[in-house]
């Protein structure tokens, strides 16, 4: 015997990734749902960070931050948000002494090794 959910498509250019994120990898265990949104921001994240690299943007990504702070500051919970992790972008100062520094690298006999 074969069961039918109906199910409703949404109209935009996401509904089959939504209609496979929803309907076939979290429709058993709502609870990992949050944990792997938070996983897909950080995938997110990097493709900002990369971007933002190649247009001359600096940019640091930051945890550790005082979470309830930012929620307070910007309403996030008003507003139906949570908050997974930030980055900083901007330019960086022409009086910036350490941009001007050597960068300081271990060697690469150090950080690599053989199988």
């Amino acid at each position: 015997m074969w069961f039918v959910r109906k199910i409703t498509i949404m109209p935009c250019p996401y509904s089959a990734f939504l209609f496979f994120v929803v309907y076939r990898v979290h429709r058993y265990n709502k609870l990992n749902e949050a944990h792997w949104m938070g996983k897909q921001v950080y995938l997110s994240m990097g493709a900002l960070l990369l971007g933002a690299g190649l247009l001359g943007i600096d940019s640091v990504p930051m945890e550790g931050v005082d979470i309830q702070a930012l929620y307070e500051e910007f309403g996030l919970n008003e507003k139906g948000y949570t908050t997974v992790g930030l980055v900083a972008l901007g330019y960086r100062s022409d009086n910036d002494i350490n941009a001007t520094l050597p960068k300081s690298r271990l060697p690469k006999d150090v950080v690599f090794s053989k199988a």
